[in-house]
């Protein structure tokens, strides 16, 4: 049988509930627990390799680039959206209507445009500004593939085993020593493949 003394509902002699005597006897972690549980979600970045970063990770000079960088984006998309300048007409994205709505430009004021004294000045400013990019291009692609080059080198080393298999190890031997049933002399130069 069960006792009628002890089903109280869970409320003590002053009508409160024991659940909510439980929250107000909460006590906030322990410091070793909330290091680990509290952080700033703010900075978290998808590092492929974990979540948390060190805040002081990007250094004055990276943020100045991307200032500059910043910068001139504005700068391009200010002059690109003056409608002053270039007029242009509006029209939906073929490819997909969740695209960015087309600016399409009149070829002739676009060409008056960059061969003025504001943008390139001539035909052939603007093919030596078109060469540069080109170029910039490839030598972009060329360090980016040196790199990934150099990366895959260091990864599997295999550069240091054909150094050692390509060296010839010259080694004096200054006793007598018996190899194989062959006597060597004192003083004699043998070499080998390391």
């Amino acid at each position: 049988m069960r006792d009628a003394s002890n089903n109280n509902n869970n409320k003590n002699s002053q009508g409160k509930s024991t659940a909510t005597e439980k929250k107000e006897s909460l006590k906030p972690l322990p410091n070793r627990i909330r290091k680990f549980v509290d952080y700033d979600l703010s900075t978290m970045k998808n590092s492929k390799g974990g979540f948390l970063l060190d805040s002081k990770q990007d250094d004055h000079r990276k943020l100045k680039e991307k200032l500059q960088i910043e910068e001139l984006k504005k700068q391009r998309l200010a002059q690109v959206q003056n409608s002053d300048l270039l007029q242009h007409l509006l029209k939906a994205n073929p490819h997909q209507s969740t695209y960015s709505n087309m600016m399409l430009y009149h070829r002739e004021q676009v060409e008056e445009y960059a061969f003025s004294d504001c943008k390139w000045g001539s035909a052939d400013l603007l093919d030596q500004e078109f060469n540069n990019r080109e170029q910039a291009k490839k030598d972009t692609k060329n360090e980016k593939f040196k790199a990934q080059l150099k990366d895959l080198q260091e990864k599997t080393r295999s550069h240091v085993w054909h150094k050692r298999q390509d060296a010839v190890h010259i080694q004096k031997i200054n006793a007598l020593v018996v190899v194989d049933s062959h006597i060597l002399l004192k003083g004699m130069w043998i070499s080998t493949k390391a």
